[in-house]
């Protein structure tokens, strides 16, 4: 749910009354003002103006360009199950490696502070607490 829409249901209106709104000024904002496309070389060379076959050009480009988009996404999304498939794992690596976990907790025990943990193993304060887990708020 984006935040226009949050906000719009907080308040208990609409935040969009009409397709041309929820498309706004994407699709039909460019053909209200005259937008129009030349083309300078190629086998599609000419003008294009946002009425009669102009229209039905940027429709059509539109459509390619989503089809496009979605096969790119589906690709994307073929090649990350295959590395998952093959054992491999995206991602930014963690902070803390698995062995290090216990370091904090005993000097958590110790009365240490998150912050002062954080700053002996060289990993941020949040790194700390996520690994501690309640652990942490306990002193």
């Amino acid at each position: 749910m984006t935040l226009l829409r949050a906000r719009a249901a907080r308040r208990g209106t609409r935040a969009a009354t009409s397709l041309r709104q929820r498309t706004g000024p994407r699709l039909h904002g460019p053909h209200a003002r005259g937008v129009g496309v030349r083309i300078l070389t190629g086998k599609l060379y000419g003008t294009y103006t946002p009425h009669g076959e102009g229209k039905f050009f940027f429709t059509m480009m539109a459509a390619f360009a989503e089809l496009e988009r979605d096969i790119i996404y589906e690709r994307t999304m073929a090649g990350l199950k295959a590395a998952r498939a093959q054992g491999k794992v995206g991602g930014r690596p963690t902070a803390m490696a698995p062995d290090k976990p216990a370091a904090p907790r005993a000097r958590r025990v110790r009365g240490e502070s998150p912050t002062q943990i954080a700053r002996a193993l060289g990993v941020s304060r949040a790194s700390v607490y996520r690994h501690l887990g309640c652990d942490a708020q306990e002193a």
